[in-house]
């Protein structure tokens, strides 16, 4: 989740002001604590000094030192002591010399006072009051009749520790106070400085963001807040009068985009219509004589035929020619394109079936250029013109087995999408790039050479296939072979579709 300005900003001040603050109690927490035990040491070392000139003669059978210091143990926080001989036996008390020994035959040798500290170690030392520890003291004692002898006492430093234990109580206290009243008094100034006015910019900027750009804000706060505010008013003025052109710029040019696009489309419209009507004329002149001549020649060879071996042959040709004779009326029907009488119902994949025997037949496939024939044996009906979609899959498997150079893979495939029966006619050959790609359906455009090609098969399987209602696209990348997709709608479902 991420933390809102306010929120990070209270949470930083927070940690600082509370920071800040412990760590100056701590500091001033330990200096008391030290100071403390400095005079706790110092009280101590005073009385010891006084004790120190008592004589050693026992009374009531123990030296009058014992008999001061248990008058002022509760007081001095006396924990064991010990009063030794010259030669560190000891004659009262419960401490033994021990790890002392060495500091007893010091201060026996010099005649002056020690004192030693003891206090806790690690991190428990870094917290004040934690645990007091305590001290020794060493000194001679210089009222002693038969030689020098020496005490040793250990004094606990508790109750220095227990007075830092409240005074940190205090403290904590008084930091967590002043740290509410700091904590609050900068909340309300951000607040008011910095807080207010960046949310009054935001809801500025989602207005903005909706198209209001007309919104302004009230120039207050701050020196910096106002500059910034006054510089976004400015920005939203200039936002205002550019987006005022921007909107008149972009009526012009949607304007102008419009009646160039009617201009091309009836440009390109009449382009069409006369090079296809000069086409159908021509091939209407020089094909179709001929053409009738040769199916009336075929249809008396037929007739000699029956029964002979030649007979199937001469059925392939005389199909071939009336499929010929079709295109040609095609081509003479496609300057008035409407709604075709022909158009039947039928299963599609009979029409591929027919496009790859016909092919196959006349031994386009063959040696090193191999068909994959991948389409199912029945499909969803579609209505169409037949011999228009056998045309169709033949035109698209002629420039697949072209592509390949005669020496390749051509695969059909047909399958069913919904209300859509698409068929895939794939060649592992060159591939085209993007700029061929985008031009491959317009008329007269061609790849081939000059001759084997006029670049109009395309261009009729694409127009046919919109009659249809159907689409036509290739998918095509250099090096990466290409494949045309065509999509034809169910039966039914062209609403739909």
């Amino acid at each position: 989740m991420i933390m809102g300005l306010r929120a990070q900003i209270v949470l930083t001040t927070t940690l600082l002001v509370c920071a800040g603050l412990l760590l100056s109690s701590v500091f001033l927490l330990k200096v008391l604590e030290e100071s403390l035990r400095q005079e706790r040491v110092d009280r101590v070392v005073t009385l010891l000094r006084v004790v120190s000139w008592q004589g050693l003669t026992e009374s009531a059978g123990r030296p009058p030192v014992d008999n001061v210091l248990q008058r002022f143990s509760g007081e001095m926080d006396l924990l064991e002591h010990g009063l030794f001989d010259s030669s560190l036996q000891k004659r009262s008390g419960g401490l033994s010399p021990g790890e002392n020994a060495t500091d007893l035959r010091h201060v026996l040798a010099s005649g002056t006072m020690m004192t030693r500290i003891e206090t806790p170690r690690g991190l428990r030392a870094l917290m004040p009051g934690a645990t007091g520890g305590f001290f020794d003291v060493i000194l001679p004692l210089h009222g002693d009749q038969n030689g020098r002898s020496v005490l040793s006492a250990r004094f606990s430093l508790d109750g220095v520790a227990q007075r830092v234990a409240l005074a940190r109580n205090a403290a904590l206290l008084l930091v967590a106070g002043f740290s509410v009243v700091l904590v609050a008094f900068g909340v309300y100034l951000i607040d008011r400085s910095v807080i207010g006015p960046t949310r009054r910019l935001m809801e500025a900027t989602s207005a903005i963001a909706e198209g209001r750009l007309s919104h302004q804000l009230d120039v207050q706060g701050p020196r910096e807040i106002a500059q910034l505010t006054s510089s976004f008013n400015s920005m939203t003025e200039a936002l205002e009068h550019s987006r005022r052109q921007a909107d008149q710029t972009i009526e012009s040019l949607h304007q102008a985009n419009r009646e160039l696009s009617e201009t091309q489309g009836h440009l390109a419209r009449s382009q069409k219509m006369a090079a296809v009507g000069h086409l159908a004329a021509g091939m209407a002149h020089e094909i179709g004589n001929p053409l009738g001549a040769a199916m009336g020649y075929l249809g008396m060879i037929k007739g000699e035929s029956a029964g002979t071996q030649f007979l199937d042959l001469v059925q392939y040709t005389q199909n071939e020619l009336e499929r010929i004779d079709k295109l040609v009326r095609d081509l003479l029907d496609f300057a008035r394109p409407g709604e075709d009488a022909s158009q039947a119902i039928f299963d599609p994949s009979d029409a591929a079936h027919e496009a790859v025997t016909l092919l196959t037949h006349q031994g386009l496939f063959k040696g090193s250029m191999r068909l994959v024939d991948e389409i199912p044996e029945e499909l969803p009906p579609v209505r169409a013109q037949r011999h228009k979609l056998v045309q169709i899959f033949t035109n698209l498997l002629l420039n697949a087995r072209d592509a390949c150079s005669n020496a390749g893979t051509v695969a059909v495939k047909g399958r069913v999408e919904a209300s859509w029966i698409v068929f895939e006619v794939e060649d592992d050959g060159p591939g085209m790039n993007e700029e061929v790609a985008a031009q491959i359906f317009d008329p007269f455009f061609t790849t081939k050479e000059p001759g084997k090609g006029r670049g109009l098969g395309l261009f009729f399987c694409h127009k046919a296939v919109e009659q249809m209602g159907g689409r036509l696209d290739v998918v095509s990348e250099t090096g990466c072979g290409s494949r045309f997709v065509l999509r034809l709608p169910v039966h039914g479902e062209e609403g739909a579709a």
